[in-house]
Order: C-alpha cells, then structure tokens, then sequence
C-alpha cells in the first residue's frame, strides 16, 4: 500500500504493470473494463498507458461499489479515458450494459475487486464473453491462495480460475505464462489469453 501513480495510490506490483503495458501495446484494445477501483491509481495507469500507445479514443471502464476515486478524477487522463461505474462488479444488468457497449470492439478485462473464490468466479463467468480474441481476462491477486494472506484455508482469486477452467473455460481461454517472465507476478497463472 506504498505505491503510488500520478500522486495516487496504486495497490500493484510494478512489475505486473509492465506487463499490462505490453499487453495494452500488442492488443490495442478500444475498452479495458476494470473491476475493483478502489483509490483509482490502476484505471489512471491504464489510461496513461492507452494515452503513451496512441489510442486516445480509447476507454477505461472501472466499476466499483466504493468511492475512493475522487483524486484520481482531477488528472487530465482519467477525464480523456477513464470512466467509472458505481456498481457491484455482478450486477448482471450493469454487466450487459457494458457488453452492449463494447460488443465489436478490442476489449481486455481485469478483474481485481472481491478475492473470495465465489465473487471472482462469478465475475469470470460474466466479464469473459467480453474479451475479445487474442486480448486477455486479467485475474489478480492469484497468489493469494498460495501465500496464503488470510488465516485458514483461503480459496481466492487462483481457486477461481481453476474452477473456471475445469468447467469450460478452457475451450476459449489459455494460461499464457509467457505473461510472468519476471518470474514474480501477483497473477501467477492468472494471465488468461482467449483463443
């Protein structure tokens, strides 16, 4: 919680920010749709990276039930990119909104709200069909099974997307492992590339 973007706090490792970079770079997407807000430091970053590509028509939708944004609003960038929905991440209505507005275009998705395994798994279910081929469905915070960081037998973000494999997901999505090569990522198998 001591890392900051553009004056505000950003909970990432950088080095995961780097490689959102280069995904943003090789896919160009027209709509990166976030859940998990927060204090607004990774919707900014995304925007300033969509900026530094040239895509400057290009949108940031981050969706969150806080809101803790309001200094990111103040940048320049997040008012050209960025656009915040206050809502549950699984609200089915407020998901088909966005589906029906990034149907057709290059669409990426990050998911880094609720870590519990059913909230992540759920949101998998609904935000998938928006990735488009090629681009990537982002699950964060996969190392928090592993570490664990909650007491007791925690079944997170990780637990999520092997579930979501196992049932189906494979048959659209891959682990592209070529997305951790600083070996030490918060997403560990979490970088999911549609077919």
């Amino acid at each position: 919680r001591s890392v900051w973007f553009a004056g505000v706090p950003i909970v990432k490792n950088p080095l995961d920010l780097w490689v959102m970079q280069e995904i943003i770079v090789a896919t160009k997407p027209e709509f990166i749709v976030e859940t998990g807000t927060l204090e607004g430091g990774s919707a900014l970053y995304l925007a300033s990276v969509l900026s530094a590509a040239g895509l400057g028509g290009s949108k940031v939708i981050t969706v969150d039930i806080g809101t803790g944004h309001r200094a990111a609003e103040a940048n320049p960038l997040w008012r050209q990119h960025v656009e915040f929905i206050h809502a549950s991440s699984t609200d089915a209505a407020m998901v088909s909104r966005i589906a029906a507005r990034v149907r057709g275009h290059r669409t990426l998705v990050t998911l880094d709200s609720d870590h519990s395994l059913l909230h992540v798994l759920r949101e998998m279910r609904l935000y998938a069909p928006l990735v488009s081929p090629g681009s990537y469905l982002v699950v964060e915070d996969t190392h928090l099974d592993g570490v664990p960081s909650y007491a007791g037998d925690y079944a997170g973000p990780m637990s999520a997307v092997e579930r979501f494999l196992e049932q189906g997901g494979a048959r659209e999505f891959e682990r592209d492992l070529a997305r951790e090569p600083f070996l030490m990522t918060f997403n560990p198998g979490g970088w999911l590339k549609r077919r």
